[in-house]
């Protein structure tokens, strides 16, 4: 009874991990790519991330100065928040998610 008990959990432990994956990663991402917003929600979402960001750039300085960070690495994360906030604005502030498509055999242009 005990060895009929152990077969059937490791049968049912093997049919767990022989699950096919393509079809979990076959999913499309739930984000639509074609969104234009009007002029207020840019703005309203501008705002918004003006203050992230500068709260983020506060941060940054902060852990230089607590030398948590160097000055050079605190440099480097500044020109990054930067140039992705450049980014943001460039895309009207719709997130832009094109690197995820081959995780999800997405076509860019869907």
């Amino acid at each position: 009874m005990k060895r009929l008990a152990i077969c059937l959990s490791l049968l049912c432990v093997f049919n767990l991990f022989n699950q096919p994956t393509e079809i979990i990663h076959a999913q499309k991402p739930e984000h639509k790519t074609d969104i234009k917003l009007t002029a207020d929600q840019q703005e309203e979402l501008e705002n918004l991330y003006n203050e992230m960001f500068e709260t983020k750039k506060q941060l940054i300085n902060k852990y230089a100065e607590y030398d948590v960070i160097t000055q050079n690495k605190a440099e480097e994360k500044l020109a990054r928040l930067d140039k992705f906030q450049e980014k943001l604005k460039e895309h009207g502030y719709v997130p832009h998610w094109p690197h995820h498509g081959k995780k999800y055999n997405c076509d860019k242009s869907e």
